[in-house]
């Protein structure tokens, strides 16, 4: 039985943090022996409830905001302790296993990417990653085609180092009949209330909308702009949701799926609002390009493009049957990112020859 550790920042909502899950819970647990370290404390998220029910070995470190020597020596000393034969990294998680790579040289060590790497590290963590990368001691994970590309260009490795493995999801969990005759058509936006999320941009795009149309705004998750965005949105016809255990009942409640975000990697909700039936108006940057094809199954534009989201949004609400097509070609796009094809490619990627 291999032994695998999982590591990630935290358990919060968020798209890397439902994918850890997704695929622990699918792994096969006669086959793997599966562990898991959360740098962050425990938050009493649903999350983490799923993954008590597994009855996996979880450690919740306590580590505060920036690095943690602290930290790095408790992830060290738990390793030791299990003694694994594959190490997977996530978000942060994977800086803190550093040390232990060196002197335990017959590890098989797997970093997933979730975002632009740009993003992810700055360029002194890049640097560390690279001596790593180069020398096959970690091996590379990507989520999109863009992603891809731009992980070669900016850690400069040859190809045959990167892997691409697309995110995937249970699309039959989602699926749902849809009709778009309603008197009030429904925008909607499920991610955490951060700056890469571009709310703000959601809240200007609602607000031009609702000066000639019947529309209702939902908006589900957490996160340090919140309050903010409640403000800028009081007296408007918003719902709030701050989490919820049941992602496929909210996108039911959503005709339009709002994604402006800043960027991505391949955004797990997109694919969940793509396999509900959504139609995706987004934006044009990072694994989105490889969701959506303009026309087809959606829209791009650029993030800081107000008018260009008010417009379409606008075209599709005066063609019911327009959006209808697109919702059916969403349901068909999102059976290529499937759950079970994601968790068998990470399978064979830790079942590989080193």
């Amino acid at each position: 039985m291999k032994k695998i550790v999982y590591t990630i920042g935290t358990l919060l909502t968020g798209g890397a943090e439902v994918f850890v899950v997704n695929l622990i819970k699918a792994l096969d647990k006669t086959k793997f022996k599966i562990y898991l370290i959360v740098l962050d404390k425990k938050n009493n998220t649903f999350l983490e409830d799923i993954i008590d029910r597994l009855g996996i070995d979880v450690y919740y470190l306590n580590k505060k905001a920036g690095f943690s020597l602290k930290t790095y020596f408790k992830v060290n000393k738990i390793l030791r302790t299990i003694k694994p034969d594959i190490i997977h990294g996530n978000i942060g998680g994977i800086i803190y296993i550093l040390l232990y790579i060196i002197f335990n040289k017959k590890i098989k060590v797997i970093h997933t990417s979730h975002t632009s790497p740009k993003m992810e590290f700055g360029r002194l963590k890049r640097y560390i990653l690279n001596y790593f990368y180069k020398r096959k001691k970690i091996i590379p994970v990507v989520i999109s085609k863009e992603n891809y590309i731009e992980y070669l260009k900016t850690y400069r490795i040859n190809e045959e180092l990167l892997h691409l493995i697309n995110n995937g999801v249970d699309t039959n969990k989602f699926k749902t009949n849809r009709n778009f005759n309603g008197d009030t058509i429904r925008l909607g936006h499920i991610g955490r209330f951060e700056e890469v999320k571009n709310h703000k941009l959601i809240v200007e795009i609602y607000k031009e909308l609702r000066k000639k149309n019947n529309t209702s705004l939902r908006l589900v998750g957490a996160g340090s702009l919140l309050n903010i965005i409640k403000e800028k949105l009081e007296n408007e016809k918003v719902v709030f949701i701050e989490e919820t255990k049941k992602v496929e009942e909210e996108l039911k409640l959503i005709d339009i799926f709002v994604f402006p975000s800043l960027y991505e990697g391949l955004p797990l909700s997109l694919i969940e609002a793509m396999a509900s039936g959504c139609v995706i108006v987004a934006s044009d940057v990072g694994g989105i390009k490889d969701l959506i094809e303009d026309g087809i199954n959606g829209y791009k534009y650029k993030s800081d493009d107000l008018m260009a989201f008010v417009m379409k949004i606008q075209d599709l609400i005066n063609n019911r049957n327009m959006m209808q097509e697109i919702s059916n070609n969403n349901i068909s796009k999102a059976k290529l990112f499937s759950l079970d094809k994601m968790v068998n490619e990470y399978i064979k990627l830790y079942l590989k020859e080193i």
